[in-house]
Parts: C-alpha cells; structure tokens; sequence
C-alpha cells in the first residue's frame, strides 16, 4: 500500500487557519492571508513550510493542525508577542509578523524529523530570546528587527543569530 503524502496546499490553509485563530487569542489582528505573507521571501515558501511540518507530524493527514503544531504555532505566536515593540514591524501588519516567525522557526536545516526534537528546538530558541532580552538588551533590539527579516533558508537558523549576539559585546 503506498504512503499517503501530504497536500502541501491543504495542509497550507489548515495551518494558516490554526495560527490566525492561535494570533487572534492573543490580542494580535492576524488573518490567514496576512500571515501567509509574512512567510518567507518567494511564493513557494508557505508551502514547502507546510509541507515539512505536516512531514513532522504538526498537521495530520486531514490537514488540521495536531497538538504538537499547535505549541509550535503558540511559540511563534509568544515570539510575535515578545518582539513587536522593537520589530519595527507595523501596529497592524495582519499577522505578517507571526508569518516572518514560523518562517523563521522553521527547520531549514533538516535537522529535526518528529514533532518531539524539532518542538525541543523551538522551545530553546525562544528561551535563549528570552534570556538574551534580560542579559543583553541592545542585543535583544537587534534581534527583534533581523529575526523575523533573515533569509534562513541558506543554512542559517534563529539559534546561530541569537548566539552570536550573546557573544557580542
């Protein structure tokens, strides 16, 4: 019996659905579409972002969003939260920001294949933000105008930005 592959598309559109709704529980005017463009750079972005994560195991083969993506879409959304005062992104972007951080968030390097790993990635990312915000506030200011603006899928991750702006002065 051969394997049932994920519909990038279906899986796109339960996935913008869950992190409007998700956005919209926490004070932030997100609509699906405006999250859709803050995901990434080129047109097949959001897709081949969902695809991964249905691959993950954060959407099901009925293109809803699992528990798993749901904490994952929460700590983009708590990211969002975190940032937008020094994001310099506007007041009311539409969700374009939560957008710019599940791009971000995602696995561009291919290193986490279950919901599991890669949500234990997730969650040490926004830690190390939220540690970097207490010890190193201008560095914390860097971060929240390049997180949600750098083009990761060149082999960059959020974690190598939020190092080497602990490393600096």
């Amino acid at each position: 019996m051969e394997e049932k592959r994920p519909s990038a598309e279906k899986a796109l559109e339960g996935l913008l659905l869950e992190a409007a709704r998700i956005a919209r529980q926490h004070g932030i005017r997100a609509t699906p579409s405006g999250i859709k463009e803050g995901m990434g750079f080129s047109y097949e972005t959001p897709l081949i972002i969902a695809y991964g994560l249905a691959l993950r195991g954060l959407v099901d083969e009925e293109n809803r969003v699992t528990e798993a993506g749901k904490r994952f879409l929460e700590a983009a959304v708590k990211l969002a939260l975190e940032i937008k005062p020094l994001s310099r992104f506007p007041e009311l972007d539409r969700g374009k920001l939560v957008g710019a951080l599940i791009y971000a968030l995602y696995d561009w390097l291919d290193r986490y294949h279950d919901a599991e790993s890669y949500l234990s990635y997730v969650c040490r990312v926004v830690e190390r933000v939220e540690k970097l915000k207490q010890s190193k506030p201008e560095a914390f200011k860097t971060l929240a105008v390049l997180l949600p603006r750098i083009g990761y899928e060149d082999r960059y991750s959020p974690l190598q930005l939020v190092e080497s702006l602990e490393r600096s002065p």
